[in-house]
């Protein structure tokens, strides 16, 4: 798929659904990026979720996200019920701007929806000479470990920073849970199965069956570290912006796109602030060499630092971006539903 073709085709899609023209730019150009890196469940996969959110009401396509109070440094945002990669967006812009004078700055937001994948607006920072974090609560899909129940969201955190002549934008983005839940959905439309260490089902019991899993619950990293990870990203989206906690979090229909009242957390660094650019730059060289040039036990791959395999496959996407043969499926039904039939 041409990426622009692409982009312009699930704005048309999102706009007919009835989103504004810059809530439906912004979220298509939020999905694409995540197909062009790589990162396919948070791609065009989700368009279906958040067309059908906004066409049935469940979320406002001509939200305007509003400032509720503010100080120099922090802000917090009331999203208005709006298509989450718009909201976050315009939550990271006034976060990255508050940053520049006095070095740091934090904005909140509360009354949001889901925002696809976070590391696309820590980049938005890391972009702008600025070291960001971004973070979100969701829907319950994880269980701690000897639950049957999911209690928090996937709540995944994000971290960019700004490269150099010489070294890629370092940028980290994890859910807190072994895979995302969408790892879990996209198998399911495959027919594939999936690692028996990832989900529960219903009955807790570890499960192959993706299906199963979407049922049950997914599994958090490392054990307690990730469901630790997870409640403290909900102590930050939610507890403090006065977004509902994941817990009570409901959706309106599919496990994506329609979950309301949730709640994300933006903080920036400016590496000027603290440090001269070329001396960051420098030191940022010696970590990523470091990383190069480590020895390799036989047979391994090369060695990358975060970040970096997104970027070979964001210059490598340039030429197309590939998409599973059942997902063009979905987008073809989904794109006659909304008069915009693909041209693929």
């Amino acid at each position: 798929m041409d990426v622009d073709e692409l982009r312009t085709w699930a704005e048309r899609v999102l706009t007919r659904a009835g989103a504004s023209a810059k809530a439906a730019s912004t979220t298509a150009a939020c999905l694409v990026d995540a197909d062009s890196r790589g990162v396919s469940t948070h791609g065009v996969a989700l368009l279906p979720f958040f067309a059908e959110a906004v066409d049935g009401g469940h979320v406002n396509g001509s939200a305007r996200p509003w400032v509720v109070q503010e100080t120099e440094a922090m802000a917090l945002v009331d999203g208005d019920v709006g298509l989450g990669p718009f909201v976050a967006t315009f939550a990271t812009e006034l976060c990255c701007t508050k940053a520049l004078a006095p070095g740091v700055a934090a904005v909140g937001v509360r009354n949001s929806t889901h925002f696809g994948a976070a590391s696309y607006y820590a980049a938005l920072a890391s972009r702008r000479g600025l070291i960001g974090v971004a973070v979100t609560n969701s829907a319950p899909a994880m269980a701690p470990l000897g639950s049957r129940k999911p209690i928090l969201g996937t709540n995944p955190i994000a971290i960019a920073a700004p490269g150099s002549a010489h070294a890629i934008a370092p940028s980290l983005d994890i859910a807190t849970s072994v895979v995302a839940a969408g790892r879990i959905a996209l198998a399911a439309a495959a027919g594939a199965e999936i690692p028996a260490d990832w989900a529960i089902d219903r009955d807790g019991r570890m499960t192959r069956d993706a299906d199963e899993a979407l049922r049950g619950a997914v599994l958090p990293m490392a054990q307690h570290k990730g469901f630790g990870l997870a409640f403290m990203i909900d102590v930050l989206s939610a507890c403090l912006t006065g977004a509902i906690p994941s817990p009570n979090i409901g959706s309106s229909g599919e496990a994506y796109g329609q979950e309301t009242g949730i709640g994300h957390f933006f903080f920036c660094l400016n590496v000027e602030a603290f440090t001269s650019m070329q001396g960051y730059e420098n030191r940022l060289d010696v970590l990523t060499r470091a990383v190069h040039e480590a020895p390799r036990a036989g047979g391994s791959t090369p060695l990358l630092v975060p970040g970096e395999p997104e970027v070979v496959q964001a210059r490598e996407s340039k030429a197309g971006i590939v998409l599973p043969v059942y997902a063009l499926d979905q987008l073809s039904e989904l794109g006659h539903r909304f008069d915009c039939p693909p041209t693929w």
